[in-house]
């Protein structure tokens, strides 16, 4: 199991110096740095079809590609999987993690929130798990949400870069929601909680302000995860993920298959599942434009539930094609929600393994398909230009643009958007 461990103050300062453009006389010598290729020429999108923003689109999805870390490559390739995207005032950010232990033979440990710009993830801020000799500082692990605070700052959901393990050892995926016994099978030093970081100061440390504080892996035992509620420090977690933030700025999240809350002040309350009418397993979060939050719950197979938060309705829906899903998302206009789903295989170390997906639209009248047939396709042209045909490999967030007018979709090593058409786009 991966162990984190200190990094050396040299290291850290290097990064800094790095980040802020400092160094010696001697780096002022040295040939900067050549400038990234440039983004290549989008390819004409043919009616219906899906446009790569960014990223390798290829079959299978390249899970172990590496970027070159030497270079330029850690601020403008992916170096794990996407896990999640976030619109800051019409800005897309990536949370992109790197992969759990084992999963690749040499596995790049950052992860990175990147902003896409110019047909590139440009990395904005770096994380990895390690915490640093002091008590406050932290590099966080995988990123499983990210919201600014009234003052600008950044805050990011943190939780282990290790893969947990369920009661039977079994791995579950990191992003998805487990039971309270699964993570009681490890311990990590940089445990679970809310890290904050100046956004101007990016590949530099960042200050843990919610959840125990971790100690270097020779002091103190190492944090347990758990769920505790209270203010700051005084909050516990196992791995807080899918957040979504409400018009009045009060924070949803899910952590062990719970609906949690963080205020303004850091207060974090977990809620009771039967005074909302949850009763079937949470599967993921949204906002929509207005602010309104959405859950969805699985109660069954091929059964769920969406669930607006704001007013208590409840429409149940049945997708019964095929996908038994063991991930989803979701993104949500105030009258329309948009669900991706997407098959699991067994083998969570395969690093080619693809997980087949179908993105649908549940409204009041009903649930429709708006990309992801029901064929298999051989190749990426096939998927990128007829998505209502084939299913789509291995999606992991979907998010509607700003105006409600396109469907980003996230695969581990790419993004794509759709143009949503006639009654599909409307208000946001």
């Amino acid at each position: 199991m991966h162990s984190n461990f200190s990094w050396p103050w040299a290291t850290l300062i290097a990064i800094a110096l790095t980040a802020c453009g400092g160094g010696s006389d001697v780096s002022d010598t040295t040939a900067p740095s050549p400038a990234p290729p440039p983004a290549p020429a989008p390819a004409p999108v043919p009616p219906g079809g899906l446009e790569v923003v960014l990223g390798n689109t290829a079959l299978p999805q390249p899970y172990c590609q590496q970027p070159d870390i030497e270079g330029e490559g850690q601020r403008t390739q992916l170096a794990g999987t996407i896990d999640r995207m976030v619109f800051f005032d019409g800005q897309l950010l990536l949370l992109d993690n790197h992969y759990p232990q084992g999963m690749c033979p040499q596995p790049q440990q950052n992860s990175y929130i990147r902003r896409v710009r110019d047909g590139l993830p440009e990395a904005l801020v770096r994380g990895g798990g390690y915490a640093t000799a002091g008590q406050q500082y932290v590099i966080y692990g995988h990123a499983g949400g990210l919201y600014r605070d009234g003052s600008g700052q950044w805050h990011v959901l943190s939780h282990s870069d290790a893969m947990p393990m369920d009661n039977q050892w079994r791995m579950v995926d990191a992003q998805w929601p487990f039971g309270v016994g699964a993570a009681q099978h490890f311990r990590y030093h940089n445990g679970p909680g809310i890290v904050a970081y100046d956004p101007a100061q990016s590949f530099v440390g960042l200050q843990r302000v919610a959840g125990e504080t971790p100690a270097p892996p020779l002091g103190r035992p190492a944090i347990t995860p758990r769920l505790q509620d209270g203010q700051g420090h005084a909050a516990a977690f196992y791995a807080p993920h899918a957040l979504a933030v409400r018009q009045d700025g009060l924070k949803f999240f899910i952590d062990a298959g719970r609906l949690r809350t963080v205020d303004a002040a850091l207060n974090v309350q977990t809620l009771d599942h039967a005074s909302l009418g949850i009763r079937g397993a949470l599967l993921d979060l949204t906002a929509d434009a207005q602010g309104r939050i959405h859950a969805l719950a699985q109660e069954g197979q091929g059964a769920y539930a969406w669930h607006r938060l704001d007013d208590g309705r409840v429409q149940r829906f049945a997708i019964s094609d095929g996908i038994d899903a063991t991930h989803a998302s979701i993104s949500a206009t105030g009258t329309a929600l948009y669900v991706a789903l997407r098959q699991q295989s067994a083998n969570l170390r395969d690093p080619w393994r693809v997980d087949w997906s179908s993105i649908y639209r549940v409204t009041p009248d009903g649930v429709q398909v708006v990309v992801g047939g029901p064929d298999i396709p051989q190749q990426a042209a096939q998927y990128l230009a007829q998505p209502r045909q084939y299913r789509l490999p291995s999606v992991r967030h979907i998010a509607l643009s700003p105006d409600a007018q396109h469907l980003y979709i996230a695969l581990p090593k790419a993004v794509l958007r759709l143009k949503l058409d006639g009654a599909a786009a409307g208000q946001p």
